[in-house]
């Protein structure tokens, strides 16, 4: 009889104890989720005051641009470029991520209707991806640049003005490969991205190295630039 007793008194002690600890437990898990909802409406607010700002920087940039002689448009661009990470982070309620394909298609819509006087048929072969905002900055930056650059040298005015970016993974995943060409004019013979001449090609060389990445250029018959950098934490 006191073994039974000491047995239901010491089962009674443990079962109190685990529905403390799973008190305990699911109050912790309750503050933690609670924190990262909080986490995450920060970061999504701070998105769209960033994007706002840049938008001000912007309409600063153009008023000040019928006071001066020479043309801005690129420095819009740029900024264009970053401005879009963070609307897309707000609108889709994401906060370190961005889906690529979507976002290069609102980006290269954006830089054709602007800057091109003519219809740029954008071919975007780019879907499902998302990497990190930090990496989406850089990618962004330099498929403005390139598409900038097939604007004001590349395109031919007697052939159709095509646009493509492709974006994929290496079969053992590894790293990715950023295709753009355009159906503009071949690059120059002395042109080197080993030793750029040009500021633009400067800003497009120093981008790569910040994905840590490689850069190869088909000059013939019509520009292919080649971005192969790491696929790293997704």
């Amino acid at each position: 009889m006191l073994v039974a007793i000491f047995m239901f008194v010491g089962v009674g002690f443990i079962v109190g104890k685990l529905h403390d600890l799973f008190e305990k437990t699911k109050l912790q898990e309750e503050k933690l989720s609670k924190a990262l909802e909080e986490k995450d409406f920060l970061m999504r607010e701070l998105n769209h005051r960033v994007k706002n700002n840049l938008n001000m920087v912007t309409a600063l940039i153009s008023f000040k641009e019928s006071e001066i002689t020479y043309d801005l448009s690129d420095i819009k661009n740029q900024i264009e470029a970053i401005s879009l990470v963070h609307e897309k982070l707000h609108q889709h309620n994401k906060v370190d991520k961005i889906e690529v394909g979507e976002y290069f298609q609102s980006l290269l819509e954006s830089i054709f209707s602007f800057t091109a006087n003519r219809n740029v048929h954008i071919v975007n072969n780019v879907e499902g991806v998302s990497i990190d905002t930090k990496r989406a900055i850089s990618v962004g930056l330099m498929v403005n640049e390139i598409a900038t650059n097939a604007i004001k040298y590349g395109f031919n005015q007697d052939e159709e003005a095509i646009f493509t970016v492709t974006l994929t993974r290496e079969k053992d995943d590894s790293h990715y490969i950023l295709t753009l060409s355009n159906t503009g004019k071949p690059f120059p013979d002395e042109v080197s991205l080993e030793d750029p001449d040009s500021l633009g090609l400067q800003l497009i060389t120093s981008l790569v190295d910040q994905l840590n990445g490689t850069i190869e250029l088909q000059k013939n018959p019509h520009p292919i630039f080649t971005v192969r950098f790491p696929i790293g934490e997704d």
